[in-house]
């Protein structure tokens, strides 16, 4: 699926070694802060898990929530913009000193809105709605039922996200 020039052996992050892995990283922290927002905003503890692994500084419940999320937004952003050639190989500076890959000025200003373009196009990924809503509100409305499950103790009341 990733053109032969964004090709790469695995993922890595922390930091990223190559360009393909930097805009995953990229996407993913994008996400995590709007995971992040629509968590406190609904009075939701972003550091406490049901499934990753708490530490001290890392909101481990929005990484559970962002598994929802990425394939259909991260994922598919990677994907979009190398095969559409809105970046490209030029778009990133040479390795800095810790071996990571970065975007340059410019394209992140680029990546950042094709982003924005992603997560305010609208979906019916959200089963018990009937209408469309944007990612960025899906988002909002899943921790809306992970807030009502956990205040009513009742975990039937949170609905997956289910990815055609």
């Amino acid at each position: 699926m990733v053109g032969p020039e964004f090709a790469f052996h695995s993922r890595n992050r922390q930091p990223p070694r190559d360009p393909f892995n930097s805009l995953l990283s990229f996407a993913y922290t994008l996400l995590m802060y709007d995971v992040y927002t629509a968590a406190v905003n609904r009075g939701l503890n972003p550091y406490a898990s049901f499934l990753h692994s708490i530490r001290k500084g890392h909101p481990a419940l929005c990484s559970d929530l962002m598994e929802e999320w990425r394939a259909v937004l991260a994922d598919s952003l990677a994907l979009y913009v190398t095969s559409k050639g809105i970046i490209k190989l030029d778009h990133f500076d040479a390795p800095n000193h810790d071996g990571g890959v970065y975007l340059n000025t410019e394209a992140s200003k680029a990546y950042i809105a094709e982003y924005e373009k992603k997560v305010r196009g609208r979906s019916h990924y959200l089963t018990y709605v009937d209408y469309s809503v944007s990612f960025r509100r899906a988002i909002e409305m899943q921790c809306q039922c992970l807030a009502k499950a956990v205040e009513e103790g009742d975990p039937d009341a949170y609905h997956p996200v289910v990815i055609r």
